[in-house]
């Protein structure tokens, strides 16, 4: 399990940990420890991430001890909540230890790095119980050198046993109990450092705990080197930081992708596995997924564990795309209503698409509705699609008037269709987006095209997309 934890102004630097953490590191649970998120901040983290818990608590910064700044921030003392939530650290670890006590190993790293490519820890740590930065930075111009740096707590790894346990709970203790460690005073920068230090030391002399030590700069560094497995934003100041931030933003993807495409599910498991499938199998990257059951039963027990499906989005994820794949705890019908609304507020795609658990997609569905509204001003564009009927199978040509076009027919612009209403619990409420559209005098025109990328009831096994 991987353990982070931040406060309201490291939000952006969170969902970029939060990120890569689920594409590099897919098979690691993500737990953050937040302060002073409001529900907006964990939704849009909850959709960053397959599997993440977040516990939030509100602290009033002027509630927190007063402490000394560090000089090139001013030296003035005042309650500080950088320096508060880096001596919270060792206080998430025991939290982490006490929650999750099946968990094997627990990776804690600060919020602000940005995980490069996958490392294996358990591999590298063998036999002993703890992985640590241990020895000097290879960047002294970033912190400089000396007692408060020689053994470092952005990035730890340690094993869920009786020697760590002891290590998380004298490392608590050494925070409450020293008021002076070799000039660093209680609370201030570098208390979490230098705490750790001598609690690592005084048990390994007990030989009660056994580290080893992480290589330094093949594992992390601020050069973004690309074999590093982490990057850190610890360089360059102020300034250094916040064009850190923006190279990290750019290299996750994360405040962009190409297209969104919502899919609702409930009921029929055979041909929602199809269908999600068909979603997954696209040939185009860049893109972000909400495949949602609305309370679903059957979606739970067969959908969200079945290997196939989970294998496929493993694969996609590490190519770049974000995969929202949960069931709502309650049903609330509609036609999916909830779930659309949900997926149009915190989309981050440039374009929106829908689906649906009873349709399928071609493999080159995205892309052939983003031919024709990529670098041009409309708000959306509308296609042909292949109906299947009970009657007799046909492609429909659609047109804006009731019955003739829905959903599957549209690709919107995303910052468009934020502005419409909210969709509503009825069956039509497509029909009423595109009545909304229109009279907010959307550009629209027709494809031109007259291929079909999307199949209204799914495919017939001897005509496969």
């Amino acid at each position: 399990m991987i353990v982070s934890q931040f406060d309201k102004k490291y939000l952006e630097w969170g969902k970029i940990l939060t990120k890569t953490s689920g594409e590099k590191l897919p098979n690691h649970k993500l737990f953050l420890s937040t302060v002073n998120l409001n529900d907006q901040d964990i939704e849009q983290l909850t959709n960053l991430h397959h599997d993440i818990i977040i516990t939030n608590e509100i602290i009033d910064e002027k509630s927190v001890p007063k402490v000394k700044t560090r000089n090139r921030w001013g030296g003035t003392v005042g309650n500080h909540m950088p320096e508060f939530m880096a001596c919270r650290k060792a206080k998430v670890l025991s939290w982490a230890f006490k929650k999750f006590l099946n968990e094997e190993l627990f990776i804690m790293t600060d919020a602000d790095v940005f995980i490069n490519k996958g490392f294996s820890f358990e591999e590298e740590m063998g036999d002993d119980d703890a992985l640590l930065l241990v020895g000097e930075d290879p960047s002294p111009t970033a912190v400089g050198q000396g007692f408060h740096n020689q053994i470092r707590s952005g990035v730890m790894a340690l094993k869920n046993n009786l020697a760590c346990k002891a290590l998380v709970d004298s490392w608590v203790n050494s925070m409450n109990v020293h008021n002076k460690i070799d000039k660093i005073e209680k609370g201030h920068w570098f208390w979490d450092q230098v705490t750790l230090k001598i609690t690592v030391e005084e048990l390994i002399s007990r030989k009660i705990l056994k580290i080893r030590k992480l290589p330094h700069e093949n594992f992390i560094n601020s050069s973004f080197d690309k074999d590093a497995y982490m990057w850190s934003a610890h360089t360059g100041g102020e300034k250094g930081k916040k064009n850190s931030l923006k190279h990290f933003q750019e290299k996750a993807n994360i405040n962009k992708y190409r297209i969104s495409v919502v899919t609702p599910c409930w009921g029929r498991p055979e041909q929602t596995k199809i269908s999600i499938l068909k979603l997954l199998n696209q040939n185009i990257n860049n893109w972000e997924a909400f495949i949602i059951g609305d309370g679903c039963p059957e979606f739970k027990s067969k959908i969200l564990t079945d290997e196939e499906i989970l294998k496929k989005i493993q694969e996609r994820r590490l190519e770049g795309n974000s995969i929202i794949f949960k069931n709502n705890p309650e049903h609330k019908g509609g036609w999916g209503y909830s779930i659309i609304n949900y997926a149009i507020r915190n989309a981050l795609g440039k374009y929106f698409l829908f689906g649906a658990n009873d349709d399928e997609m071609a493999n080159d569905h995205f892309e052939h509705y983003l031919s024709e509204i990529e670098g041009t001003d409309y708000d959306f564009v509308y296609y042909n699609t292949f109906i299947r009927s009970s009657k007799q199978d046909y492609i429909r040509v659609p047109q804006l008037i009731p019955d003739r076009i829905g959903h599957a027919e549209l690709i919107i612009k995303t910052d468009f269709l934020k502005k419409m209403p909210p969709t509503e619990a009825f069956y039509g409420h497509d029909w009423k987006l595109i009545v909304d559209m229109l009279e907010a005098k959307a550009k629209n025109k027709k494809s031109k095209s007259a291929r079909t990328t999307y199949i209204v009831g799914g495919t017939p096994a001897d005509r496969p997309l």
